[in-house]
């Protein structure tokens, strides 16, 4: 059977303590998380059929109030995946290419193709490709199988070439490496990261993973490029874990409408928790809410997502362990995630 999307919210703790056993959803202290059994509205730590998870929060007017997991109450008969992802730094790639030979009266370059969402949103799934190439010296005396004698100056000249393109997806250098007194020279370029833009409440050029994928080809010139420095994607800042406030907003408001008829921007006005400069670690609870009337029975697909500071302390240690208790024997336990502030 198909699954379609699941309806989800998001809960941010902030403190690793764990609303105590048998006390009410009242008590619950601002960014304490509890696990509240749904029959009683009161706390628990451990298995039980039906609960909810809730978080403590104070309203935009600074009235106490309770942000909780997605639909009326989970059924624990009906948890169907929990998974854990760690906050992951970025790392952005890094190519050589090494200088093969320079030949005067002619030319040296490189093509390089960009893959991240941003230049797929605006071309489609198309190869999208920059070719950087700049001529060699003429020849003098000699024919154009003469190496150039000015090959530092032409390379310099394709990294300035590089570095001055207006998108900055790439920065260019040159290293030299000496051996067996030979010099080698590459070309080495870094992926720029990607500055998301910060407008009205959520951020309107958004787009994921964040993170751009080089693949460099020589033209002419140069060897074929390596890969000295993997790309890795980032996952857990916190611009995404506020987007994902937004998109649960939808559901979560009075109005399904997440963006102004009139100005195509978000609607003002909702309440977010997530810190666009943290970064977290994140759980996802996905789960079927059944219900069975007459002779129908329905089943809707909910999840929720709960996303800790991966620098505050005990936190997502507490909540992972929380998490796993709740659910326990249901699904296999998840990571627990260590909780070493980030670099």
């Amino acid at each position: 059977m198909s699954r379609n999307n699941d309806v989800f919210t998001v809960l941010i703790p902030t403190v690793a303590t764990i609303a105590v056993a048998g006390t009410g959803l009242g008590a619950l202290a601002e960014g304490a998380l509890g696990a509240f059994d749904y029959d009683t509205n009161l706390a628990v730590d451990g298995p039980v059929d039906k609960f909810f998870f809730a978080v403590g929060i104070k309203d935009l007017d600074g009235v106490s109030d309770i942000n909780r997991s997605g639909g009326t109450h989970i059924q624990s008969r009906n948890i169907v995946s929990l998974t854990s992802n760690c906050y992951t730094a970025p790392v952005q790639m890094v190519t050589a290419s090494e200088l093969k030979v320079m030949r005067c009266g002619g030319e040296v370059g490189v093509k390089v193709e960009i893959r991240n969402q941003e230049a797929y949103r605006l071309n489609g799934y198309n190869q999208v490709v920059k070719n950087f190439i700049v001529p060699t010296s003429e020849c003098v005396d000699c024919d154009s199988t003469c190496e150039d004698e000015n090959s530092a100056a032409v390379l310099q000249s394709l990294v300035d070439l590089i570095n001055d393109d207006a998108d900055k997806v790439v920065v260019a250098s040159i290293t030299s490496v000496t051996a067996n007194s030979v010099v080698t020279q590459s070309l080495v370029m870094t992926v720029n990261p990607k500055s998301l833009k910060k407008f009205s409440e959520i951020n309107l050029g958004y787009f994921f993973p964040n993170q751009t994928e080089i693949i460099v080809t020589s033209t002419k010139g140069f060897k074929n490029a390596t890969i000295t420095t993997p790309m890795v994607y980032e996952e857990g800042a916190g611009t995404d874990v506020k987007q994902l406030e937004y998109v649960a907003n939808g559901w979560k408001n009075s109005t399904p409408y997440r963006v102004s008829p009139l100005n195509g921007v978000a609607l003002e006005g909702a309440q977010y928790f997530a810190d666009q400069d943290k970064k977290y670690d994140l759980i996802h609870l996905s789960y079927d809410q059944v219900s069975v009337s007459g002779w129908e029975s329905n089943a809707h697909f909910m999840r929720t997502i709960i996303a800790t500071s991966n620098e505050a302390g005990a936190l997502s240690k507490n909540v992972g362990d929380f998490v796993n208790v709740m659910t326990a024997g249901k699904v296999d336990a998840i990571e627990v995630c260590d909780n070493q502030p980030s670099s």
